[in-house]
């Protein structure tokens, strides 16, 4: 098919963007969770370890792909 590349293209061009936020995002918490780690009491900070620790990995997605989808690539079947 003549798009596929051009699809193809899309989908990698997202995931580059969304690694990129992704890393951004976790910077920016790093950054919060640093700072207000300096105004809170010793044992709010083990607290707060214990909270970072227990949050899941990728909480801030609301949604999970479907299995069935390989890619950010919109259906291919456009007859």
């Amino acid at each position: 098919m003549v798009i596929e590349p051009i699809l193809e293209k899309v989908s990698d061009d997202l995931k580059s963007i969304r690694s990129d936020c992704t890393k951004r995002i976790g910077g920016i918490m790093k950054n919060a969770y640093d700072q207000i780690g300096k105004e809170l009491t010793p044992e709010q900070r083990v607290k707060l370890e214990q909270m970072k620790k227990d949050r899941p990995e990728n909480s801030h997605r609301r949604f999970k792909p479907e299995a069935s989808h390989k890619s950010n690539s919109p259906p291919q079947n456009l007859n």
